[in-house]
């Protein structure tokens, strides 16, 4: 019988699942080859979904579910470490708190579900990589960031510094345009680290040519 993780891993009262599938990802790091690996969930139906597809991208096993009443329980199975075998590319050119959600949704997803990540920001889009940013909705909504930021991160959309931070632990890679910060105003030591690479179209275009999905914001 396999074996199963002392420590169950509790992420109830979130329903975003890049949430609590990168502390999956993280916790399921940890353990040996078969071992098995217990998440308590709220019971919500796109949960069982996306850990089913996650399980399927990573080559981690989905070996069951006990759905309770409010809640329920997976177990995964470790299954063999593999090397990221597709490459995504993004582009973001937003820093609006409302535009930012999808994206960088879709780049945490892919982080952890064993794709290789680059993100070039430009534009707008650079001040979000810079240090203690506050990202805002946009136009005459921007006074209602502060309630609107609390709503997403209680169900499990982190700040997006915070998404970039996971990312880059699960080995996504950041470019940010120069131009764009010498428009805005954003100085390399203002960046949030310090292995950002400084370019232009033509570096990022070499990426793109490579890559297997592209997104434009």
């Amino acid at each position: 019988m396999e074996k199963v993780s002392l420590k169950s891993l509790d992420m109830r009262g979130k329903t975003i699942t890049t949430h609590i599938l990168f502390h999956t990802a993280r916790a399921i790091k940890g353990l040996g080859e078969n071992d098995v690996q217990e998440i308590v969930t709220d019971r919500y139906p796109a949960i069982v979904s996306d850990i089913k597809a996650w399980c399927r991208m990573t080559g981690n096993a989905f070996v069951s579910t006990e759905p309770g009443e409010k809640h329920q329980v997976f177990y995964i199975k470790k299954g063999p470490e593999r090397k990221p075998d597709k490459k995504m590319a993004l582009v973001i050119s937003t820093n609006a708190l409302d535009e930012l959600i999808s994206p960088l949704g879709f780049a945490l997803g892919a982080a952890i579900s064993n794709n290789e990540v680059h993100i070039y920001f430009q534009g707008p889009g650079v001040k979000v990589l810079k240090k203690n940013y506050n990202e805002k909705l946009g136009g005459g909504s921007a006074v209602f960031s502060g309630p609107a930021r609390k709503g997403l991160q209680d169900m499990g959309h982190d700040p997006p510094k915070v998404k970039l931070a996971q990312m880059r632990e699960m080995g996504a890679r950041f470019y940010t345009c120069a131009p764009s910060m010498d428009r805005y105003g954003v100085s390399p030591a203002d960046l949030i680290f310090g292995d950002i690479v400084l370019a232009e179209y033509i570096t990022f275009l070499e990426v793109m040519r490579v890559s297997d999905m592209q997104i434009y914001v």
